[in-house]
């Protein structure tokens, strides 16, 4: 049985030792904004500055202060909203720049449904931390630019369009197979999640719409309802062009999915949703967790499995597992997520807090691969560590109170 106080206190001393080293270690006080990381875990002062790094940071920090109203995190926070509105928003057609050189020209000024996904989330996020009006506009507003001009014909959005938002003919969000793919799985997931942001800082019967109608289409579309697995990429018509499995995939998409759920105006579509959320995390658990060493594998492609295993896909799947547990009410799901909490524990924290980028098998990090930028930085590991944070104080409160936790 697990120990949810103590699995409380573990977690806890995680996500305070993780944002104290990114509050610490990674500002440069020099150009503004947040540096990326070397493998080695060396600033590197002249080096581009991502967009997907920023936002990230930014929604991390303005959500941690919310949770522990810590005014330091919302000095980061401050900070970060400072940077990102000045340098990183194309003024003459809306959107977010990609990349930036250090000192803050644009390198890259496609739009990406990625990028924008965070940075949707991070202003409405920051809104409610600092009540700025001003961040919830600029939410409000990137998210009417990624609605107009980012879906394409078959209501999926874009990957990609040029800076005028002219949809182009390249993708993002991942490694795939197949140069066919009119659409994939990792932007529409993500701005899912990005439009339920929005939606906590000030719902609309417009973001409500599109949150619907992602929800729903990315429910029927883009998972195999024969293997309950997430698929990753598809041509205009819906073929299936990579054979790609991603087990963080699948645990991130089902706990979204099952946050989006209020958004479900027909409750016997809802129910389906939510069927389909605990298919796929069930799913998962069979094909990914490792009985053998703990956690859970990075992916499944060409018929093989690899078993590395990567900070990210632990956090979700641990994200995944503790909101299955929470719609359904199995501590099965509960002590699963213990357990790869325990790999994560053991095998990927520092003692200075950061999470090693990936490890073999049984646990043992690759030395080149310790930390690194634009992807790695307190977001996964945090946004993971808060969540459920926020779930075990429930959880704890309604055991105290002789209740049960089950939504």
């Amino acid at each position: 049985m697990i120990n949810l106080s103590e699995l409380r206190n573990e977690m806890t001393k995680a996500a305070l030792e993780l944002l104290e080293f990114w509050m610490k270690n990674d500002l440069d006080e020099e150009n503004g904004g947040f540096y990326n990381v070397s493998c080695w875990n060396e600033v590197m002062p002249d080096s581009e500055k991502s967009a997907t790094l920023n936002f990230r940071i930014f929604w991390t920090f303005s959500y941690a202060y919310l949770i522990y109203h810590d005014e330091r995190y919302l000095r980061i926070a401050d900070r970060a909203y400072n940077y990102v509105s000045e340098h990183f928003i194309d003024s003459e057609y809306g959107g977010i720049f990609p990349i930036l050189q250090s000192d803050g020209t644009p390198i890259v000024t496609e739009k990406h449904g990625y990028v924008h996904s965070f940075a949707i989330a991070a202003f409405a996020a920051y809104y409610r931390a600092s009540h700025n009006h001003e961040s919830l506009a600029m939410a409000q507003q990137l998210f009417e630019k990624v609605e107009k001009c980012g879906k394409n014909q078959y209501h999926g959005y874009h990957d990609v369009c040029s800076r005028d938002w002219v949809p182009a003919d390249k993708h993002t969000g991942g490694t795939m197979d197949s140069v066919k793919r009119d659409k994939s799985l990792r932007p529409n997931m993500h701005l899912l999640w990005g439009f339920d942001q929005l939606r906590q800082a000030q719902q609309t019967s417009e973001v409500d719409d599109a949150i619907e109608r992602l929800s729903i289409l990315l429910s029927d579309r883009m998972v195999d309802h024969r293997t309950w697995a997430a698929i990753q990429a598809f041509t205009g018509d819906w073929e299936c062009v990579s054979d790609l499995e991603a087990y963080g995939d699948n645990f991130e998409l089902a706990w979204i999915l099952w946050t989006t759920l209020p958004c479900i105006k027909d409750s016997a579509k809802a129910s389906e949703i939510s069927q389909v959320c605990t298919n796929i995390s069930n799913h998962s658990i069979l094909s990914g967790v490792d009985r053998e060493y703990g956690g859970v594998y990075q992916q499944f492609h060409h018929g093989k499995i690899n078993t590395e295993k990567e900070w990210w896909v632990q956090a979700e799947a641990i994200n995944g597992l503790f909101s299955a547990y929470c719609h359904t009410g199995e501590e099965r799901y509960l002590e699963e997520a213990g357990a790869c909490w325990t790999f994560v524990r053991d095998k990927m924290i520092r003692p200075d807090g950061t999470w090693i980028w990936k490890t073999k098998r049984a646990g043992k990090c690759f030395k080149a691969w310790e930390v690194r930028g634009p992807l790695m930085c307190p977001y996964h590991s945090g946004r993971m560590l808060l969540q459920s944070l926020e779930l075990l104080e429930t959880t704890l409160n309604k055991e105290i109170n002789g209740g049960h936790h089950h939504e």
